[in-house]
């Protein structure tokens, strides 16, 4: 590290301790095992520097601000009445996300940056468990390697890990080695305390069967785990690797002694049980991630039920990966009605603290948060079977040690030793730690604070039915005789649609419990005062939110509100015209709207809005002097906020029909048939009628013969569709009798001349002839 930086700083290139430690935990090859810590595995040096000095390689870190915890130390030597200053502390990356403890259902947000790639992907993963295996068996005592005989040493049991669970289902796995406490104590071996210790390890090997003969030799096998600590509980994780893996359980030949670290005798068989939990990855839902440019916005969500909760952030690329863990905890949260809660702790995961030392076991802290009225905590520890040991430690807010089942007493003053189950440094390693027996601890405790509870798991069990038990218990005052108010935030008869969401808030002096149900429903419990209800494809109509408070008092207090749901937005309909329309100087209708949540009507026409908050809306208004298209807009919206429009479009005709009467004219004389012609111009035109005196006539030929001689009226008569009407009217004048009969006179009378004139002619003929007869 050292000549790493010389080297960067001699080439001119400035990158901090801390970025180069980001990098060089990012170029890490997992090796598959001990995946519980980002950048395990083997560092790839050249990429690290590489990555830190040109940017190549994916990492991301987040910050810690050591300024939130100067102020906390600071606050706490205060209240403790010591005085330290702690100066500004700049921020510090780090390569995990660790949120703090959170009631439950509360919710908490970090920032993680990425660097070396402004493209990429992002999940929360946690890992659940699927199945369990036991495997129960005795130690192996003085077993040689066939091979290396004698001078090789002893072997281990192996047990091939395919056997108990199969490997290739899953995506981790968890492996825990446990044996009874009487066998690592051997107290029927010594009189001395701690004088014949006798340890079972936990190993993990990959297995090649080179020769394939199917037995196991030990240049077949390579060791990539080793879980040996001295305590009677040994535990290791790996990832899923596509290799034979081999369980290795192995017992120091000789007992120790834990003063002196003296080895001697020889150990007996042990029995053990070996429990293999198969993980698989899934998504946790109690992590959201949002991307923002290199900036990964992390928020949490308390689960409901008490904890520690861990897993990874995935973020990838096409060509690299990186996972960073995190963890969070759920609090335990004591109010007025929770007397007892049962915490069982086999489904806790306690996180292992395997470093070499005796009995060192692992811690879990359990964050108790106390509401009002609280008087005392009574905690109650408690396991079965001989393979579990676990000591309890209360500690307040500012970290004070509050009371313990393993007080240190005079230990504290003359050695420093935190408590009495701590034995101390000893030549094989750095303290051990002997087992408490199950006791009860009470704390008085005070209302609106927080507490941990710390186990120190010096040894446990496989079985589940063996794994501890913590019985918190509470007592409260309950003297409080104001009763409980409700308030909603929402007014009665509130029109919801959708999704909706209600909020209410509680005044109450004494812890309490709020209900709600909606109409007659069943009674379900809230702890949050709101709720969400979603009238998608429900009733719409009249509905009852009902609340009811039961505070630690025993007093209750109930309120209804009363709401409507609407999911049908407003009908629109128009009455007194239609669509396309006519109309003439006035323009008259009536918009109804069918709605019993309406907010606004609105109705647009002649560019002016008329807004009324009734279902209907009269309109009158004078149109005399427009003509052409009046577009109207009508647009309803009720208070579930649901719209409707409709568009109409009426016309404007205020001119009459103009009448052209081609023939007859005025005064015009008609002897001889004559066609009625003329011309009626609207564009609206609904009829036109002819009238010849006063009679309605369907032929428009006047023809003389069917009229009296004499004066005759032609009125011509047209109406438009909207009512309006005009007319021309002549006289005209027919002569066909009259002229007739003088004709027939004129032609007797030409009659008679041409016969007098044949007459004459004959006449003249006769005499002649007779003239003629009396000449001869």
């Amino acid at each position: 590290m050292c000549s790493a930086r010389f080297a960067r700083k001699e080439r001119g290139v400035q990158v901090d301790p801390a970025t180069l430690k980001t990098y060089l935990v990012a170029s890490t090859d997992s090796l598959g095992f001990s995946p519980s810590e980002q950048g395990s595995g083997l560092i790839n040096f050249t990429k690290a520097v590489l990555g830190a000095t040109k940017g190549w390689n994916l990492v991301a870190y987040s910050l810690i601000d050591p300024e939130t915890f100067r102020i906390l130390y600071e606050y706490t030597f205060e209240r403790l009445n010591i005085t330290l200053s702690i100066g500004p502390i700049p921020p510090v990356k780090v390569t995990y996300l660790q949120f703090p403890f959170m009631p439950p259902g509360k919710s908490f947000e970090k920032d993680l940056f990425v660097e070396g790639s402004s493209s990429f992907n992002a999940e929360a993963i946690k890992v659940e468990r699927y199945e369990i295996g036991i495997y129960k068996n005795v130690s192996l005592t003085n077993a040689y390697d066939p091979i290396l005989g004698e001078s090789g040493g002893w072997r281990p049991l192996y047990i091939p890990l395919d056997k108990v669970v199969n490997v290739s289902d899953f995506d981790r796995i968890r492996i825990t080695l446990a044996y009874p406490r009487s066998y690592f104590y051997n107290l029927n071996k010594s009189y001395v305390y701690f004088d014949a210790l006798s340890r079972l390890s936990l190993y993990l090997y990959e297995w090649e069967d080179a020769n394939r003969d199917g037995k196991i030799w030990y240049n077949e096998t390579k060791l990539i785990s080793l879980a040996a600590g001295w305590t009677n509980v040994q535990g290791l994780d790996l990832k899923r690797r596509n290799v034979k893996l081999l369980i290795g359980v192995y017992e120091t030949p000789k007992m120790a002694n834990y003063w002196t670290g003296e080895l001697h005798g020889n150990v007996t068989e042990i029995p053990f049980e070996i429990r293999v939990e198969g993980l698989k990855f899934a998504r946790d839902e109690n992590v959201m991630l949002k991307i923002d440019g290199n900036r990964i916005k992390v928020r949490v969500t308390a689960p409901e039920e008490p904890g520690i909760y861990e897993g990874f952030i995935r973020i990838y690329t096409d060509k690299d990966e990186i996972w960073i863990p995190y963890s969070y905890q759920t609090m335990v949260t004591i109010d007025g009605f929770d007397k007892v809660k049962v915490l069982e702790l086999s489904n806790l995961n306690f996180p292992p603290d395997v470093s070499w030392r005796y009995e060192s076991g692992d811690w879990y802290p359990i964050r108790i948060l106390t509401e009002e009225n609280l008087n005392a905590l009574s905690l109650n520890v408690t396991w079965k079977g001989e393979w579990n040991g676990i000591s309890a430690f209360v500690f307040d807010g500012y970290g004070r040690l509050l009371t313990s089942n393993v007080f240190s007493g005079g230990l504290m003053e003359v050695f420093g030793w935190p408590s009495t189950d701590w034995m101390g440094p000893a030549g094989l390693g750095s303290g051990g730690f002997y087992p408490p027996e199950p006791s009860t601890i009470k704390i008085p405790a005070r209302t609106n604070s927080l507490y941990t509870l710390i186990l120190h798991l010096t040894s446990n069990s496989v079985e589940e039915k063996a794994r501890p038990k913590v019985i918190i218990t509470a007592s409260f005052v309950r003297n409080e005789t104001t009763p409980p108010k409700i308030t909603f935030e929402d007014r009665n008869w509130t029109v919801i649609s959708g999704v909706y969401t209600f909020n209410w808030t509680v005044t109450s002096k004494a812890p309490y419990k709020c209900y709600y149900r909606i109409d007659l429903g069943d009674w379900i419990e809230t702890r949050v005062n709101r709720v969400k209800v979603n009238t998608t494809g429900g009733a719409d109509g009249v509905h009852l939110l009902s609340v009811m408070v039961v505070d630690a008092s025993g007093q209750t207090a109930e309120s209804t509100l009363p709401f409507i749901v609407d999911n049908t937005p407003p009908v629109i309909k128009v009455e007194g015209l239609k669509n396309g329309d006519l109309v003439s100087r006035r323009l008259k209708f009536n918009v109804t709207v069918d709605d019993t949540s309406l907010a606004l009507l609105s109705v647009k026409v002649l560019d002016k809005w008329y807004n009324v908050t009734e279902p209907k809306l009269e309109v009158d208004l004078d149109i005399r002097g427009l003509s052409g298209a009046i577009p109207v807009r009508i647009f309803a919206i009720d208070e579930a906020n649901h719209t409707s429009e409709e568009l109409y479009t009426f016309y404007v005709d205020n001119e009459p029909p103009v009448i052209k009467l081609v023939s007859p004219t005025d005064g015009q004389l008609v002897e001889h048939e004559m066609r009625v012609v003329y011309e009626v111009y609207d564009s609206n035109l609904a009829n036109v009628t002819v009238k010849i005196d006063g009679k309605i006539v369907e032929e428009t030929l006047i023809d003389p013969k069917k009229f009296v001689d004499g004066a005759h009226s032609l009125r011509i008569e047209a109406e438009d569709k909207v009512g309006q009407k005009s007319f021309k009217e002549i006289v005209f004048y027919t002569s066909y009798y009259s002229t007739f009969y003088q004709e027939k006179m004129e032609e007797v009378r030409n009659l008679y001349l041409a016969i007098g004139v044949v007459i004459g002619t004959l006449l003249t003929g006769l005499i002649a002839s007779v003239k003629k007869l009396k000449g001869k």
